[in-house]
């Protein structure tokens, strides 16, 4: 391409730089993983409101923190969320007797174990973004 001189002695030439631009995503969805009452598991479902999580998820349960910062995002203007349901088929632990060991609610004592998701989000202009999430459940 040809250089047009501006001033004497200063040439400007803008060359290629093979960088692509950001593209400008969405920044009010975000990922929950967690326990729930109910609903699928190890699988991602997009909800687009509180009313959703609490058809398909069962709402608020004290045993976990998962829909209360569900409720929380909506509370604070989220608008679309994913949620992944993490579940522990594992039978209550025993004490020395045999019988079930309890929290102070009387509630059977769960072995901890851990878990781990990935979750993969697919953009329709070929922008992707996966998060790796592993932790106790």
């Amino acid at each position: 391409m040809p250089i047009t001189p501006t001033y004497p002695g200063v040439y400007v030439e803008e060359l290629p730089s093979g960088v692509r631009t950001i593209t400008g995503v969405a920044t009010s969805i975000t990922a929950f993983i967690g326990r729930a009452l109910r609903g699928p598991v190890d699988e991602p479902v997009t909800i687009n409101n509180y009313g959703d999580f609490e058809r398909i998820f069962g709402g608020l349960w004290r045993k976990s923190s998962l829909g209360y910062a569900v409720q929380d995002f909506y509370l604070n203007g989220g608008g679309q969320a994913i949620i992944v349901r993490l579940f522990n088929d594992q039978r209550p632990q025993l004490a020395a007797n045999g019988d079930p060991e309890e929290d102070d609610d009387g509630e059977p004592v769960m072995e901890t174990v851990q878990g781990s998701a990935t979750l993969s989000l697919q953009k329709k202009e070929d922008t992707a973004a996966t998060a790796e999430i592993t932790g106790r459940i």
